[in-house]
């Protein structure tokens, strides 16, 4: 096996290096000379299959394939795409590389210094490229993706002796409400380029990036809820459940009551399958009749299910976690009952709460810290506190 000896920037490059050298003949290495995430990957890797003389990653996707796959992650690109820009000087003056992946390991996009892009297409550190930790060993993006979080991985530390001859720092960047990886954000550059900050960098800028996803997030989630408005008939309605074209949950009233988060993704409605397939993918207890696809300037952007009355007592409390709650109505329930108090302000207040429930209307209920509003607004919900 010829080996590689990449330009050595810190003292323990050399000492990495040899370990390197006999994990590969296959002896065992101390995680103490190399660090237990590092040498944790290089087992991954091995076990894998990855064959440590390797010299490049390979090449997946291209022409037209590779279009569709950007394409599929406009998106994610998109929320990237100004940060890639504004740290395009940035990563060109320090000789590095800034690099966009999706959450399989191939890369969406690339830029920064020129030099260092054309030195990339020698290992394939450039787009349509797979840099799975299962594919091409250990490394900054296949590590990142193979911990779950940020990893840097520079010189002798990675497991293909192709691409020692360079340093990286990535990060995962995550769904906002699932925390699903998306992809990862990966800084990459000669090993002159290594400095501890490449790290806390690349963790900022997936964070930057995830914050843009949820600013996007919550403005369709508005245009979501405002066509479920316009779409609603208020007729015999006793829930609505309003769901993006993500699968994730943005809005649920009345009462019909889902245990998951809004922004956490719906059993069984993955990210991507078509809505118009969600009616068949339900959780038991949801109907496919209370589906209704929302349809906005021409462009489906999620559905709603609008429970009605009379099929309320169908909805099951199974895994798909649904559960309804008794009626206002109820005198055991009655929580109007457990609110203390006979002044004429306060009576006038709940006769007026009374005539709210069931009522599908926004309601804003106003008042100084301490009076009381929860209260009023669970009695309206039909909830009793204990």
């Amino acid at each position: 096996m010829t080996q590689v000896r990449p330009p050595l920037t810190r003292p323990e490059d050399a000492a990495t290096m040899r370990a390197w050298e006999r994990f590969a003949t296959g002896d065992s290495v101390p995680a103490q000379v190399i660090g237990a995430p590092i040498a944790a990957s290089w087992k991954r890797s091995a076990s894998c299959g990855v064959r440590p003389e390797a010299r490049e990653a390979p090449v997946v996707v291209a022409g037209n394939a590779f279009d569709e796959l950007r394409w599929r992650h406009r998106e994610f690109r998109k929320a990237a795409s100004n940060l890639l820009t504004v740290t395009k000087d940035l990563v060109t003056a320090s000789r590095s590389i800034m690099i966009l992946t999706s959450a399989d390991g191939v890369i969406l996009d690339a830029l920064g210094d020129t030099q260092t892009l054309d030195e990339g297409e020698g290992i394939h550190l450039m787009p349509g490229a797979d840099w799975r930790e299962a594919v091409i060993g250990t490394n900054g993006i296949g590590t990142a993706l193979a911990m779950g979080g940020p990893a840097m991985v520079h010189s002798a530390e990675h497991f293909c002796e192709g691409i020692k001859s360079w340093t990286c720092a990535a990060a995962p960047v995550r769904e906002p409400g699932t925390g699903t990886i998306l992809g990862v954000l990966d800084i990459s550059g000669p090993p002159q380029t290594y400095h501890r900050n490449n790290l806390t960098l690349a963790v900022a800028s997936a964070r930057q990036i995830e914050a843009v996803l949820a600013d996007l997030w919550n403005q369709e989630r508005m245009r979501l809820l405002e066509g479920c408005l316009t779409q609603l008939s208020l007729s015999d309605a006793a829930g609505l459940i309003a769901i993006d074209r993500y699968g994730r949950l943005v809005h649920l009233t009345g009462r019909v009551l889902l245990t998951i988060g809004v922004g956490e993704r719906v059993p069984g409605l993955d990210p991507g399958s078509p809505i118009e397939s969600w009616a068949s993918r339900l959780p038991d207890g949801l109907r496919s009749e209370w589906l209704n696809p929302v349809i906005v300037d021409g462009a489906t952007i999620g559905a709603m299910l609008v429970v009605p009355a009379a099929g309320l007592g169908h909805a099951r409390s199974m895994s798909s976690r649904i559960a309804h709650q008794s009626s206002e109505a109820d005198p055991k329930r009655n929580a109007f009952l457990h609110i203390e108090g006979s002044s004429a302000p306060l009576q006038a207040t709940i006769g007026r709460a009374r005539q709210l429930v069931d009522k599908r209307v926004a309601v804003l209920i106003e008042g100084e810290t301490g009076v009381g509003k929860e209260v009023v607004a669970h009695a309206i919900h039909g909830k009793c506190k204990a």
